[in-house]
């Protein structure tokens, strides 16, 4: 036998057996359904058990989801058989995407691109059908800006899917900005520089800062895609935010060397000079000002104010 047929027959085996470990996976999450069905739906006494049983949480619900999946494509007329074309990992793939409103339905269409046994429905495989599935449906592009996009090139449908997905979760006038960059120029390059924007942009949104709690965030990011300084606004909400909570530990630390300094002054109330004089040294942190050097050499240092406010309203 020639080198080529073996590895041929070697494949051939392989995805036999991977057909074996799906059906497996769908028979271990419809007995760990019923066992959360005996269990009520409680997801904390779930996990106990999986963690007494040594079953990992995480696949454990990835069983669950492929058994969920395949009982709703039975239930859609789906014939089961053609599972036979996925492997394990694919399928899981399939599922998770089918989860995603940008995909729903993913697996149906998989499973009739599958069905004639002509396609074999590995992960990778899942993802480029998912990719060239939402590059096609999407309803935030029009059909000329698709157009411009396949017929671009190098602009491949798995690169725009990541980016419909990002524009889905922004707001629509920095969804609606986004897309007009990208109808000027339809290019590869500019699809991977607005999917790496939108990322940005989710970031910054995310990003919840007490300084700009009175801004519309909304316009601020309008005007970042704007004048093309969404990564800049990005980092200034996130350094932002980051130094706030910097100075809310700062607070609590302040509290909680106040409180160890009391309890520990009580009980080495007599006969303890030198504790004594630590805890004197620390009263100094405990001041509404306190001070601290920068640079020795210098002669810098930095000033803090800690003085509790109260909002009236």
């Amino acid at each position: 036998m020639s080198n080529g047929a073996v590895v041929d027959n070697s494949v051939a085996l392989w995805r036999k057996l991977d057909a074996i470990d799906l059906r497996n996976e769908i028979e271990k999450g419809r007995i760990l359904l019923k066992i959360q069905e005996a269990q009520g739906w409680n997801s904390k006494v779930f996990d106990t058990w999986c963690r007494d049983n040594g079953v990992s949480k995480i696949k454990a619900r990835q069983a669950i989801l492929i058994s969920k999946t395949v009982d709703q494509l039975v239930y859609d007329g789906v014939n089961q058989s053609v599972l036979k074309n996925f492997s394990k990992a694919g399928f899981l793939e399939a599922s998770k995407l089918d989860q995603n409103d940008s995909t729903k339905e993913l697996c149906s269409f998989l499973c009739d691109e599958a069905e004639g046994g002509e396609i074999y429905i590995s992960k990778e495989e899942a993802r480029a059908i998912a990719g060239m599935h939402l590059a096609a449906e999407t309803p935030l592009f029009s059909d000329k800006l698709k157009a411009k996009l396949l017929a671009s090139n190098g602009v491949k449908p798995k690169v725009i899917a990541p980016l419909v997905r990002l524009l889905e979760q922004l707001p629509e006038s920095s969804r609606t900005q986004f897309i007009e960059n990208l109808d000027q120029d339809p290019s590869a390059t500019m699809v991977r520089h607005i999917t790496a924007e939108a990322k940005m942009f989710l970031k910054y949104m995310d990003t919840s800062s007490q300084a700009t709690m009175t801004i519309d965030r909304d316009a601020v990011g309008s005007e970042a895609i704007e004048n093309n300084v969404v990564p800049q606004v990005s980092k200034l909400a996130r350094k932002a935010a980051q130094f706030e909570s910097y100075i809310i530990k700062a607070h609590r630390l302040r509290q909680e060397i106040a409180k160890n300094s009391s309890h520990l002054s009580d009980e080495t109330a007599n006969g303890s000079p030198n504790i004594s004089k630590f805890l004197n040294a620390l009263e100094a942190l405990n001041k509404e000002t306190v001070e601290i050097k920068l640079n020795d050499k210098l002669g810098e240092s930095v000033e803090c104010s800690f003085s509790r406010t109260k909002t009236v309203g």
